[in-house]
């Protein structure tokens, strides 16, 4: 079953990859594996140490939403397209957008606005895009 792309679902697949940006494990560096060491608590220390909490993996389909964005969409947009579409999945305002970038916040949100329906024109013109797209959806 075919999904229907719109414009919400653009801005939906960049913020998921966010998340599962942050569900994937950290990095090691060289040298510092052994850093990571757990300490397994004595019984008598019940209760007394601050647990960590919960930290939920990343799905198969979650991994494969981040794999379209970061390998299908990111190679075909400019380094200043892809620095507005990721600092507005993480949440950054216009006003900072529009600052980083050198231009005012309505030109910022009028980029944005105007990128989301490039991507959707952009998944919805190549066959080959929109396949995987509906794989993932």
């Amino acid at each position: 079953m075919e999904k229907i792309l719109s414009t919400q679902s653009i801005i939906d697949l960049f913020a998921d990859a966010i998340k599962t940006d942050r569900k994937l494990p950290p990095e090691y560096k060289n040298n510092m594996k052994t850093m990571h060491l757990d300490v397994v608590p004595d019984k008598t220390e019940h209760n007394a140490w601050d647990k960590r909490p919960l930290r939920i993996a990343a799905s198969s389909k979650d991994i494969a939403r981040y794999e379209f964005v970061l390998f299908e969409l990111n190679p075909r947009l400019e380094v200043d397209e892809r620095t507005v579409m990721w600092a507005k999945a993480v949440g950054l305002p216009y006003t900072k957008l529009g600052r980083k970038l050198g231009m005012s916040r309505h030109q910022a949100k009028e980029k944005y606005l105007e990128l989301i329906i490039f991507i959707k024109y952009l998944i919805a013109y190549d066959k080959k895009l929109f396949d995987k797209y509906n794989k993932i959806s």
